[in-house]
Order: C-alpha cells, then structure tokens, then sequence
C-alpha cells in the first residue's frame, strides 16, 4: 500500500480502484481532433476494462485536420460525420461511467461535433471522469500528459489512447487501500484541522488577554484621575483595586 497522507490523493486512489473493481460500470474514451482550438472529432474509440473494443471510427469534420496526429484528410474523406455515428455512440455511453483520460478536452470536442440541440444535450449529460486529474492528485506534480502517465510514446490514434489510458488505470489499482483507510486519512485530516484552528484561537486569546489587561490599565487611570480626581503615577494606578460596582458609581 502506497504512503497517503493527504485526502485528495486517499479520494483519487479509492477511485482507481473503483473504476478497475466496478469494471462493469466503466468504459474508456479516446479521440483524435483536428486542432486544439475548437475542436472537432476526426476518431473516437470506446473500449471495456478488458481491453475489448466497443466502438472505433474514424469521422469526416467539418473543418480543416491539422498535422498534430497521423490521420490526414484522405483517410477521413469518406468517413461519416460525428452526427451520423452519434445515435449509435450514446447507446454504449449513456449508462456508463466514461473514464478519458483528459476529460475536459474531449468532452468538449464530442460537445463542438455535435450539431442539434438535443444530441448537444445528450453529450453534456454524459458521466465522465477524468484518469489525468486523479493521476495527478494521486501522484502529485502537475498533470501529465498521456505519455508521460502511461511510461510509453503514444501514436496519437484514438484506440491507442483508449489503450494507453486503460494501462494508467490498472496500474494504478491498489486493492490493499481500503475505505476503511480513507475513513482515517480523513479523520487525520479533520484532527489537523481541528489542531490548527484550536491553536490559533489560543492566540487570539492571548492577544485578547493582552488588550484587555491594558484596557483595564488605562481604566482604572482615567476613574482615578477625572472622575475621582486622584492624581498619581501609572505605576500606582495600575496597582490600584478598581472597586467591583465601579459601573454603578460612574455619571455616564
């Protein structure tokens, strides 16, 4: 079992092991797009924790493919459009929990090929998680590309990103890290919390202490001074007992 200390990185590691131990529950997405910026789908894989491929296309965009992959205009020339592949796509995604491996991008680049406003809707409805993010909360460091997550040189196809991100998954399975465990990162957590806040109100306290002996100080040399008209030094005011009723005698 893996050194967790940290709740986010306990929640990311219960999650791998959800997705691998719910297998039946998850299906894993990859695509290739045409550029980073507005994104169209040009290919799009979904396979099982298995390995077994769901489904596999190419598809024809609307606009132009940039040269960030190996998949050039010829080979999509007569491929279907994402709206045409979409009816079939959503039947394997609907009930599922889609595991991609950088979820806000791809999503938005399934949500950017779409054209009607109820297959939009249908893709935002998606449930979808993103294996980069827990990765990187599991891991630390900042978030990884696919290569660098999954230790190998990828080819910038669909199914081999569906591939590569299902390898991040099982590896970073850890049946040995329990809920039970994650019960006490939390409690860990809530304990640190609770020491940090208890220590800071202690010096709150004490600077309150602090101001209201002065407070009283300066108290007791004005009742003296003006409403008694007894007028010494601070040192012998400060000693001075302030008589317990002190309110009840004061003309204001």
């Amino acid at each position: 079992m893996k050194n967790i200390f940290d709740f986010r990185q306990a929640e990311a590691q219960i999650k791998f092991n959800q997705w691998n131990e719910h297998s039946d529950a998850v299906v894993i997405l990859g695509v290739e797009t045409t550029a980073l910026h507005c994104p169209e789908i040009i290919e799009i894989s979904v396979i099982d924790t298995s390995g077994n491929v769901l489904f596999d296309s190419l598809v024809k965009p609307k606009g132009e493919i940039s040269e960030i992959h190996r998949i050039t205009p010829d080979k999509v020339a007569d491929a279907p459009t994402f709206p045409e592949i979409w009816p079939a796509l959503y039947n394997i995604l609907k009930d599922k929990l889609v595991l991609i491996f950088n979820a806000d991008f791809d999503h938005g680049a399934i949500v950017n090929s779409l054209a009607y406003p109820a297959e939009i809707n249908q893709a935002r409805g998606l449930n979808t998680a993103c294996v980069m993010r827990e990765y990187a909360l599991l891991y630390g460091g900042k978030w990884p590309n696919l290569a660098e997550a999954c230790g190998n040189p990828t080819d910038h196809r669909a199914l081999a990103n569906c591939l590569a991100t299902l390898e991040i998954i099982k590896s970073c399975h850890d049946p040995s890290f329990t809920e039970e465990d994650l019960k006490r990162v939390i409690a860990y957590e809530e304990i640190d919390q609770l020491s940090r806040r208890i220590r800071s109100i202690s010096y709150q306290i004490a600077e309150l202490v602090e101001e209201q002996q002065e407070l009283l100080k300066r108290q007791k040399e004005w009742y003296k001074q003006y409403v008694l008209g007894i007028e010494g030094t601070k040192d012998e005011i400060a000693v001075t007992t302030v008589d317990p009723d002190i309110d009840d005698d004061l003309p204001f």
